[in-house]
């Protein structure tokens, strides 16, 4: 009796991308492999964005495509953190905060609780500074 048993397609072991890694092991078909974004890195390239997405192993023995497919690093600068002032984002990767303030004339550098930073309220309201 020459009788081979069937087996599930294999996509072997899934590979860390540029942003993201994974720590599964190989996956057969219809098995499910999961990537996390590295630190300064999210789904959508905003510092509320996913941080894990999914692929499913084909019947063509290779992970199906994923929208997103990878991370993108997160843009700290998108929400304006430093409303009276210019934001400078720190660059690829780098984690929390990852942004500077430079502030207008009148305001001041200010840190937040979490270590970030921010331009004070106007220190001359109502006040003619330096008069």
């Amino acid at each position: 009796e020459n009788v081979s048993e069937c087996q599930p397609v294999s996509c072997g072991e899934p590979n860390s991308t540029e942003f993201a890694t994974t720590k599964d092991g190989a996956k057969v078909y219809a098995e499910t492999a999961t990537w996390t974004c590295k630190t300064g890195y999210s789904l959508t390239g905003r510092s509320t964005g996913g941080t894990e997405f999914s692929k499913t192993c084909t019947e063509h023995g290779s992970y199906a495509r994923a929208i997103p497919a990878d991370c993108t690093d997160i843009d700290y600068c998108a929400e304006s953190p430093c409303s009276n002032g210019f934001c400078t984002d720190s660059g690829s990767g780098v984690p929390y905060p990852g942004y500077s303030c430079v502030c207008y004339e009148g305001y001041n550098l200010e840190l937040n609780s979490d270590g970030s930073q921010r331009c004070s309220s106007d220190d001359c309201t109502n006040d003619p500074c330096g008069e």
